[in-house]
């Protein structure tokens, strides 16, 4: 039974969902015309809505707003469009928020008489915060469907973090509309405590009743997802940066913003005794910043590294568990799934290249008589010492496999009639010559083998059944033989025979 966390890494667990995103290329070329219809139309439509509310959120003045709690007062940002743009960014991919957010932004930062170069930088803040939450969900297959008390907490934490980095470009607004400290704090804590508090209170309910039909949509129609083509230790690394970037980043800007507020309160009083005490608590603030911002480098880097080193250990167990599925347990030879796969491999190179090869069946001969005289755990060491010849024999580019019970089969790429004639003889003279001990008795025990090559116009089938016929045609003959059977040729050719008794 596989453990919890290796099946949360298979994506078996309960509450795991991976970020399904569309893209406007797949929706074009594989959409219905209704899929089309509604989403296109949808998104175009919520283009025109952030526009239009962005530019009513500079005519009104939604920005920046005081509004009191517990007391003290804070500052929001009502801002629409953000709220509009996320919902697309959490159910279709970062590039559907990204776009209406940025021509929004764009558009109203024109209007507000801002320079066109800085509108440009400006209008990118709300795609920075999108592409931080975008981050997060990749890397931690939350469900978006805000249904459980994880999903509820990673969506209030990314969503934090987002609004963070979004709120970046108040800082290109204060400077280009030459807005002092004093003034730039309430519109900065205005667009990440606006944003953060709307994604929560707003988009979040909407993502409650909306999510869950949107993501069985997209698993329905996997041909219109984006390929997952990243890492997952890459992913993990990314949020990593993410939260330790918005964290001390948000505290940073706190601070600082804070400081410049009281020290230019207070340089309005001259020779007022709060100097000296302010300059104190300033630094001791500043030094309990810098040492929690180390501590939560260190925390970001540990749990990284903890994470890698889970990931390495996760991989060679996927890999064990990958070759044991492979494998055939009693011979530790292929079994018969990863022949198939091999066969093809080797069938669609002779297809492209007219690359020769030639299959062998083998079955050993009388082997019910040896696992009723001698019993089964005689028989299983038949089986492996059996194997262990093959294995001696085959060159590293040959391939051998249990095929099922006694039966095996030996790819042999790039040999011809002779060479393929020259192995199987020289296979069948040593299981002849090896006898098998068991309890002190000698079990003598032969092979009959089959082979067969790729006939133009022949399949994969037909390959098999070929020598599977080869084989037996060996057995109908009296065994311990090897027969060869050209490819698209009737005929059959008894290379070698000579009998041995089986026991």
């Amino acid at each position: 039974m596989l453990s919890k966390k290796l099946a949360a890494r298979l994506g078996l667990v309960k509450g795991e969902e991976p970020y399904l995103t569309v893209t406007l290329a797949r929706l074009r070329q594989y959409g219905t015309p209704t899929e089309k219809k509604v989403i296109l139309g949808g998104w175009l439509l919520s283009l025109l809505a952030s526009i239009s509310f962005g530019l009513l959120v500079v005519v009104e003045g939604w920005s920046g707003l005081p509004v009191p709690f517990g007391g003290i007062e804070v500052f929001i940002t009502i801002y629409p469009p953000f709220l509009i743009c996320l919902w697309w960014t959490l159910c279709f991919g970062w590039l559907w928020g990204a776009i209406p957010a940025y021509l929004a932004t764009f558009v109203l930062a024109l209007y507000s008489g801002m320079p066109l170069q800085w509108a440009l930088l400006f209008s990118f803040a709300n795609p920075l915060g999108f592409a931080a939450i975008s981050i997060g969900y990749r890397a931690i297959r939350v469900p978006r469907d805000l249904r459980s008390v994880q999903s509820i907490a990673f969506y209030v934490l990314i969503t934090f973090i987002g609004a963070i980095f979004s709120s970046a470009g108040a800082l290109i607004w204060c400077y280009t509309n030459q807005i002092d400290t004093i003034g730039l704090l309430p519109i900065w804590q205005g667009w990440w405590l606006g944003g953060f508090l709307q994604s929560v209170l707003i988009v979040g309910p909407i993502l409650f009743f909306t999510q869950p039909f949107v993501a069985l949509w997209q698993r329905t129609r996997s041909e219109l997802r984006a390929p997952e083509v990243e890492d997952l230790s890459r992913r993990i690394l990314r949020l990593v940066l993410v939260l330790v970037l918005g964290v001390l980043g948000y505290g940073y800007l706190t601070i600082k913003l804070g400081v410049d507020r009281v020290e230019s309160a207070l340089e309005a009083v001259p020779g007022s005794p709060l100097l000296d005490a302010t300059d104190v608590l300033t630094s001791t603030v500043w030094i309990f910043f810098w040492v929690v911002a180390l501590i939560v480098l260190s925390i970001g880097v540990f749990n990284y590294r903890i994470f890698t080193r889970w990931e390495s250990v996760v991989d060679a167990l996927m890999a064990e568990l990958s070759r044991l599925a492979q494998t055939d347990y009693l011979t530790d030879l292929p079994n018969r799934r990863a022949m198939s796969e091999v066969l093809e491999k080797q069938f669609s190179r002779f297809e492209r290249h007219a690359e020769p090869g030639a299959l062998l069946m083998l079955d050993l001969d009388h082997f019910k008589e040896v696992n009723d005289r001698y019993g089964h755990a005689a028989g299983d060491q038949v089986i492996r010492r059996f194997a262990e010849i093959v294995r001696a024999e085959i060159r590293l580019e040959d391939t051998a496999s249990r095929w099922g019970g006694e039966e095996f089969l030996i790819l042999l790429p790039r040999v011809d009639q002779t060479g393929a004639q020259a192995f199987a003889e020289r296979l069948r003279s040593s299981v002849q010559e090896h006898a098998v001990e068991h309890k002190g008795q000698q079990i003598h025990y032969t092979v009959s083998i089959g082979i067969a090559f790729i006939g133009k116009g022949a399949t994969l089938d037909d390959w098999i059944s070929q020598a599977d016929d080869a084989l037996y045609t060996a057995k109908q003959q009296g065994r311990n033989q090897v027969v060869m059977r050209a490819g698209g040729d009737s005929d059959s050719a008894v290379v070698s025979e000579d009998a041995a008794p089986t026991s």
